[in-house]
């Protein structure tokens, strides 16, 4: 995992995604915080999202959305998806070896736990929504005067985007295929350890 992050694929992906979207932040937020679900869900983010905070935020609050957004987007996305960790190597593979169980036992279930992520979504929509219609609904402006705006962010805090290039679209096709492989493998083909070690590589 280490390496794969090293290798920045993630975020230039969600940085393509990002000016793809451009205008159409309220489906960014939607894609965004069900990705940072998945990923929290799936391989356990958490303290990854940090290096999306100075790319969101510019590209949030120039849509007039506050600060709360980017981080509601990212550390909550994250936390929800670890609640639910179908396929979390820390909290679900190696906590189920620790205690002697299965740790595909009751895995549909826990997939079904990710898709409450659904309701994450709705909240922070019907927020935007909301301080789109009455900027003083902000609940950061409630504790202090201002909103920051993109307008008045400190010079350098917004991000060049680079064009995503060929290595990291096969890096982010071959990352959820892996994982995707290694839950097949494991629900129908009676993978374990071993097995998973050898998708990883």
């Amino acid at each position: 995992m280490q390496v794969f992050n090293a290798s920045g694929a993630m975020e230039k992906g969600i940085a393509a995604l990002s000016v793809q979207m451009k205008g159409r932040e309220t489906w960014l937020i939607v894609i965004l915080t069900f990705l940072f679900c998945l990923g929290g869900s799936s391989y356990g983010m958490a303290e990854e999202g940090l290096v999306f905070y100075p790319l969101l935020i510019p590209i949030f609050l120039a849509a007039g959305y506050d600060l709360l957004v980017p981080v509601t987007v990212i550390f909550a996305g994250t936390q929800m998806g670890s609640l639910s960790s179908f396929s979390n190597p820390f909290s679900t593979i190696i906590a189920s070896s620790a205690a002697g169980v299965n740790w595909t036992d009751d895995l549909t279930v826990r997939i079904i736990i990710v898709l409450t992520s659904f309701i994450l979504i709705w909240y922070i929509v019907r927020y935007i929504l909301k301080i789109k219609r009455n900027p003083s609904a902000s609940l950061v402006q409630r504790f202090q005067a201002t909103v920051t705006t993109a307008h008045n962010l400190p010079t350098g805090e917004g991000q060049t985007v680079e064009p995503l290039d060929t290595k990291s679209k096969i890096l982010l096709v071959q990352f959820f295929l892996t994982f995707i492989t290694m839950i097949v493998g494991v629900v129908f083909f009676e993978w374990w350890l071993l097995e998973m070690t050898t998708l990883f590589f």
